[in-house]
């Protein structure tokens, strides 16, 4: 009996101990979900949400041109904001609470100074800090830690107004207090911004088309800053997906964001002044495809067709059910200074009643397969249904430069818009639309690039004697890519994604071959792996040495150093063959890993070492000087020789194609003859199976692309041909001597390179030669450096200018 009560009341102890747990954790994840909005003081002149505060402005700094050019040009002027920028990137302890998740900012007017306050959850209990404590940041005065709410400020009467909200019951706070009506989207904009314009002069309002609140959404790359957005007549301000178009119709389709605009016409050609022209983002949920869509309103032409064409067409255009191909009209031309993005490749014009409209095929089907769905494209379709109503929908757009900006926003009266802002953004690309009592936004502000001579340059860098690289590496803490180089000092130089010197640190000597990305403390944080002949290195995105670095070498190095990790746990192994012949294999720590049989080779190994996995076993894939094949398990001892020796140049690739053992396994490379060999691993000698050498013009290499395949280029004189399998050809008239270049980074690229004029085309994964130049070398890597999903060519020219080109055609699949 009594054993049955304590089991029982254990039982009951244990399950009360469950629930408490339970409860515990739900109240503190409500805690911590707690919008810290509804605390905030009432009437801010401008309130932001940012997605991750800390990343955001990392990679915006350290990426934006825009940025870089201003900052630059206002690096010798006293301007308190480029300081408080710096300290909270470089404030570690500000990093340490506010990074990491959704941070609030409101910006108020006090006694005509400009105050903010910065709100952040946190878990909550704090293990480590009481929550009367305060923690002191750089760049503010006040802070505290109020669970579940991290608060810094400017001004001791915004954090104490915050603190005292938070004592009243969230009931009375939705009676009176702003932040009722806010709803930012931050869906996929790391940055959403309200803007209160009560205060402001009428030019602004009028600027805007409301009196009294803006809503917005920022996104940016490397050239731009984009905005898209909603103001209410009213004092709502209810951020929706808006549809930015006077077309009543458009309403009803699957549309995302889109741009509208009026263009000015040649009046003598179409009897009219303006054309009103809306680009749509058209989706298909079905195929999870989006169209570029362009359409254009009512031309009140008699004769349309005859306007339409051309000069090098001679046929007119009959646009009704048919398609015509765009780049036979003059609207490429038309379009392109409005819609400076619009790839008009593969695109058609075709017509519904009076309207064109421009797509590709399958868009074509689209937009028809949605309209009949509508019962639409057999009628009229009235575009302007409302123009004569009191409330018409409109649209208006504005590209401005600087002095127009100035000219039409008198600044000197407004708490917003400031002579420092205008100068940041000298262009504006602005289009406003309205409909019902809501007025939608979409602006792109830009750098003027009239002093640019080549649009695709996005910065140069000057930089004496480099001999290596350059190589992209990524950068955790901005989510970019950085760039390494060497010169003939043994200086490396790294360099962020916008172009500017971080640091420089000096060597012992040259690095051999290509650097390796570790995350050594296994918190996806990422260091930089490289050797000399004497020493490996293993560097921090900040030029640090990791502790145990460098590791001296007891001989000098032959090739490069390859890091290894074996099941993906970061548990790395580094292995380098020395001039001893003999190869070594080391940890982090700097020791010989234990149990390495350090196994001895009979001539010097110069090509990198490999590793593959088949079945569970592991080969470590090494090449000999003479030839000589050895592949090693992970102790070191010989697990496989190969019958033949390989005729492989220092500096040629090669392709392992593994099977389901390792004698089915085969290995394709590029010979000394200038041909393509291939071995299988169980055979007694490779087989030639291509030989085009028929003069020194001539010859045949292969192309290593990102999946893990390879393509033949054949190279003869001005034609070149690129072999995909045994039965897809491509192929191409070259009217200059070149040759294929291997690709430090994407290698969905094919580099045709003039070393006589040192100029590059790029062949793109789609196999289309593109028609840009490239001043360049074939020292060069190629990479989306700056995440904005635009791949970059950086290359060193003449051994002492970093040149970085945006290629701009094709999304990057390179990170």
């Amino acid at each position: 009996m009594i054993k049955r009560i304590a089991i029982g009341l254990i039982t009951i102890a244990v399950f009360a101990f469950l629930c408490q747990l339970i409860y515990s954790k739900l109240n503190e994840q409500s805690t911590v979900s707690l919008s810290p909005v509804p605390f905030f003081p009432a009437e801010p002149a401008a309130f932001f949400q940012f997605k991750d505060i800390r990343q955001t402005l990392r990679h915006f700094t350290e990426t934006n041109m825009l940025w870089s050019d201003w900052t630059s040009e206002n690096k010798n002027k006293e301007l308190p904001f480029l300081g408080v920028v710096n300290d909270i990137l470089t404030d570690s302890v500000f990093n340490t609470f506010f990074g990491n998740g959704e941070v609030f900012m409101g910006l108020y007017q006090i006694d005509s100074n400009q105050r903010w306050l910065m709100v952040k959850n946190i878990f909550n209990p704090l293990e480590t800090h009481d929550s009367k404590k305060t923690i002191q940041f750089s760049f503010c005065n006040y802070s505290e830690i109020i669970p579940p709410f991290m608060i810094c400020s400017n001004s001791e009467i915004l954090l104490e107004s915050f603190k005292s909200n938070l004592n009243i019951t969230k009931e009375s706070l939705n009676q009176s207090e702003f932040s009722k009506n806010m709803k930012l989207s931050t869906a996929s904009a790391p940055v959403s911004f309200s803007i209160n314009l009560s205060n402001e002069p009428d030019d602004v309002k009028r600027f805007f088309q409301a009196d009294q609140w803006v809503q917005m959404d920022l996104e940016y790359n490397s050239k731009e800053i984009m905005l898209s957005g909603v103001s209410h007549q009213g004092n709502k301000s209810q951020l929706f997906k808006p549809h930015f178009s006077d077309f009543t119709f458009l309403k009803s389709l699957k549309i995302d964001l889109f741009e509208e605009l009026e263009i000015p016409l040649d009046s003598s050609k179409f009897l009219e002044n303006r054309m009103v022209l809306s680009r749509i983002n058209l989706i298909d949920n079905v195929q999870f495809q989006s169209h570029d869509v362009i359409l254009m309103d009512i031309l009140k032409m008699g004769n349309l067709d005859s306007f339409l064409i051309s000069d090098s067409v001679v046929d007119p255009l009959h646009l009704n059910e048919e398609s015509f191909s765009i780049e036979k009209t003059i609207f490429p031309e038309l379009i392109t200074p409005y819609f400076t993005n619009y790839d008009f490749n593969d695109k058609e014009i075709f017509r519904i009643n009076n309207h064109l409209i421009i797509t590709s095929p399958t868009g074509k089907r689209e937009l028809i397969y949605q309209l009949e769905k509508l019962n639409q494209q057999k009628e009229e379709i009235d575009y302007l249904d409302v123009i004569n109503k009191s409330k018409h929908p409109f649209s208006y757009h504005l590209l401005s430069n600087q002095n127009d900006l100035i000219n039409k926003i008198n600044i000197e009266s407004s708490t917003l818009i400031s002579e420092l802002l205008v100068d940041f953004c000298s262009g504006l690309s602005w289009n406003l639309n309205r409909y019902d009592d809501r007025v939608y936004y979409s602006a792109v502000l830009y750098k003027n690039e009239k002093e640019k001579k080549d649009k695709s340059l996005l910065w140069s860098i000057n930089l004496e004697h480099l001999t290596w690289g350059p190589f992209a590496l990524k950068n955790h803490r901005t989510d970019s890519r950085d760039i390494i180089v060497q010169d003939s000092t043994n200086k490396i130089h790294f360099i962020g994604a916008n172009g500017k010197l971080k640091w420089s640190k000096q060597l012992n000597g040259q690095i051999l071959g290509n650097p390796y990305q570790i995350d050594a403390y296994k918190n996806e944080k990422f260091q930089i792996l490289f050797n000399t002949e004497k020493s490996i290195y293993a560097v921090d995105v900040l030029g640090n040495f990791l502790e145990s670095f460098p590791i001296n070498l007891p001989f000098a190095a032959t090739n490069e150093v390859v890091v290894l990790d074996y099941d993906q746990n970061k548990n790395y192994r580094l292995i380098v063959a020395l001039e001893n012949n003999k190869i070594y294999n080391f940890d982090l720590n700097g020791m010989a890993v234990i149990g390495w049989e350090t196994p001895s080779i009979e001539s010097p190994i110069y090509h990198p070492i490999s590793h593959f996995a088949i079945n569970g076993l592991d080969y470590i894939f090494s090449i000999q000087k003479s030839g000589e094949v050895n592949l090693y398990n992970r102790k070191g001892e010989l697990r496989f020789q190969l019958k033949a020796k390989l005729d492989i140049p220092i500096g040629s690739d090669y392709f392992i194609e593994k099977s389901y053992n390792i004698d089915s396994t085969s290995i394709t490379f590029e010979n000394s003859q200038g041909g393509i060999s291939q071995y299988l691993f169980s055979k007694e000698s490779p087989i030639l199976i291509s030989d085009s050498i028929k003069n020194r013009d001539d010859n045949v290499c292969i192309h290593l692309s990102n999946n893990r395949s390879f393509y033949f280029c054949e190279k003869n004189k001005n034609s070149l041909k690129i072999k995909v399998g045994e039965d897809q050809d491509y192929h191409y008239t070259v009217d200059y001597p070149f040759e294929i270049l291997s690709v430090n980074g994407d290698r969905n690229y094919i580099p045709v390179y003039n070393p006589k004029t040192q100029e590059m085309q790029l062949i793109t994964k789609k196999f289309s030669l593109l028609p840009t130049f490239f001043r360049t070398s074939d020292q060069f890597c190629i990479y989306d450096i700056n995440k904005d999903k635009t791949d970059e060519l950086i290359t060193i020219l003449d051994n002492e200018f970093l040149i970085c080109y945006q290629i701009g055609t094709t999304i990057s699949s390179s990170n």
